[in-house]
This record gives structure tokens, C-alpha cells and sequence, in this order.
């Protein structure tokens, strides 16, 4: 398979991966805010929280299993960086219902 194909199809992945899981997941904020009676939710605070979870789970992860393989990142991300980020993505789904 050429590189151009799978550098295409690997972009055509993470979009894909990309929805499901943005959908999924504020799907799922969305019925734990209802639960504890949050009515007024920031949703770019969200948004912004989700991006960063799907950004960990897929250099963490999804990037190991795609088609495209590069030669550049072989390594996951350091497990500092990941503490880091998901401090900053909890902090901004509290932040959402403040």
C-alpha cells in the first residue's frame, strides 16, 4: 500500500474515531450533568476536555494501530505530559458547571 493511501486512510481514522468518540462522550456528560441537576453547562469548556481526552487516548494508544506507520512517533506520550493533561481535562469539565 502506497504512503500517500494510507496517510489517507489513517486521516480518514481519526475523523472517524474522532466523532464517535466526541459524540460519545458528550452524550454521556451530558446524562451525568442532567443527574446532578446542572442545568447551565459551558459547553466549549466541554468540548475543549474532550479534545484533549481524544488527543491522549489516541497518541497514547489508537496511533500504534493505524494504517499510517511513521518513523517518527514510535513513543507513547511521557506519562508527566498525560497527568498533566488529564488534570487540565477534569478541571475544565468541573469548570463547565460552575
Amino acid at each position: 500500500m502506497g504512503k500517500l493511501l494510507s496517510f489517507s486512510l489513517e486521516l480518514i481514522r481519526i475523523v472517524v474515531l474522532g466523532v464517535i468518540l466526541l459524540i460519545g462522550l458528550a452524550v454521556l456528560e451530558q446524562y451525568i450533568y442532567e443527574m446532578f441537576g446542572i442545568q447551565n453547562i459551558s459547553w466549549g469548556y466541554v468540548q475543549a476536555a474532550n479534545l484533549i481526552l481524544f488527543f491522549l487516548i489516541y497518541r497514547s494508544k489508537w496511533q500504534f494501530s493505524g494504517w499510517f506507520k511513521s518513523r517518527k512517533n514510535t513513543n507513547p506520550l511521557p506519562q508527566g505530559l498525560v497527568k498533566g493533561l488529564m488534570i487540565i481535562s477534569i478541571l475544565l469539565l468541573i469548570a463547565a458547571a460552575v
